[in-house]
């Protein structure tokens, strides 16, 4: 069944306007920040994260093309 445009909608609101994936509080007592939880990884942006996509890509290429030549 097709989700109706009102509820996809609503979770876009929710999501984006309202914030509800980042505006909560954290309890020290139950709840854990998100670097703690591997504090061996490094911190690491989306720009680093494609910067060492496309490195490894470049590198696994034989020609160094990044995509197929047409």
């Amino acid at each position: 069944y097709p989700i109706p445009g009102c509820v996809v909608a609503a979770l876009t609101h929710d999501i984006f306007i309202n914030g509800c994936q980042f505006k909560f509080l954290i309890d020290g007592e139950v709840d854990e920040e998100a670097g703690l939880l591997y504090p061996d990884t490094p911190y690491q942006t989306v720009d680093d994260c494609f910067d060492s996509f496309i490195v490894e890509l470049v590198a696994g290429s034989k020609d160094g093309r990044i995509f197929p030549a047409a």
